[in-house]
């Protein structure tokens, strides 16, 4: 398995157009449309990424929440169109379980940035690292996302990631982050 393999879980027919540039932008996309077929998959593939397109016909799915739970090494990228986003249920599921969540209609650079990012972070979590190792790069990522979410608006980032602005550049220059 290659750390570019990519389980995508498209519950729905949908475009194929996002596949193609997925695979453009370097991913080996294996891609499934349900739950089920997805965890089969991943029980005989050790992915490091997964990437799921959360629908309203997820909403009263119990086996998503076990297929995102299921695999802690792996880390997932959810996109959602607007009336998923507003399903307590789907909304609370995707916050607490994936690395990073996007709504429909995708910016696909910015899906790509995510996904890289993601692998980054399950790669690390597999390597024997120190514990310092690890906050140290989740620290990075959480505020290099941070700021890409809010385009670079230090005092918003701040906000969402609940430090003060001081202590947000403090961090960004600790980690060598700009803005």
């Amino acid at each position: 398995m290659s750390d570019r393999d990519l389980l995508y879980l498209q519950p729905a027919a949908q475009s194929e157009s996002l596949e193609a540039m997925l695979r453009a932008g370097g991913w080996n996309v294996y891609l499934t449309h349900s739950v089920r077929e997805a965890e089969e998959l991943a029980k005989r593939h050790d992915f490091t990424v997964g990437l799921v397109r959360v629908d309203s016909s997820l909403a009263n799915d119990d086996s998503l929440r076990g297929l995102l739970t299921g695999y802690r090494r792996m880390k997932w990228v959810a996109m959602a169109d607007a009336e998923a986003v507003r399903a307590p249920t789907l909304a609370r599921l995707v916050a607490d379980n994936c690395f990073d969540s996007h709504s429909i209609p995708v910016d696909v650079n910015k899906l790509l940035f995510s996904l890289d990012h993601a692998a980054d972070m399950a790669g690390l979590l597999r390597r024997q690292t120190s514990l310092k190792e690890a906050r140290e790069f989740a620290e990075k990522m959480a505020i290099s996302a941070s700021l890409e979410h809010t385009r670079s608006n230090v005092s918003r980032a701040a906000r969402v990631l609940g430090v003060s602005r001081v202590t947000l550049y403090r961090l960004m220059e600790k980690h060598q982050i700009r803005a």
